[in-house]
């Protein structure tokens, strides 16, 4: 199967954290960073109990994506599992205003 983000996407939600981590390193070299790709990665790695590297996956996801509702909540939610309830609330909140710009 040739190499795709819905490849990866399957691989993932099969538990096949290494394979989808590859598969989406190769996108990346071939097509550049996207978002949804770097936002993969991060769930990979959160899923992986990697959250130093999840961490800085979000931020890249949200660097090209500032708006990235999912981004927003699943960084929150890190931050938060590590003490930061500020800097929580502060994603929280741009997610809550994301979403309002999506709903039109």
């Amino acid at each position: 199967m040739a190499d795709s983000l819905d490849h990866a996407r399957r691989l993932a939600d099969g538990g096949h954290f290494d394979q989808a981590s590859a598969v989406c390193e190769r996108l990346i070299d071939r097509e550049g960073p996207s978002a949804d790709l770097l936002f993969l990665l991060a769930l990979i790695a959160d899923a992986s109990g990697r959250p130093d590297e999840a961490h800085a996956c979000y931020r890249k996801t949200l660097y090209l994506d500032p708006a990235h509702e999912q981004a927003l909540l699943h960084l929150a939610s890190l931050l938060d599992s590590r003490g930061d309830a500020t800097g929580a609330r502060r994603l929280a909140e741009r997610a809550h205003r994301a979403r309002g710009t999506h709903d039109v």
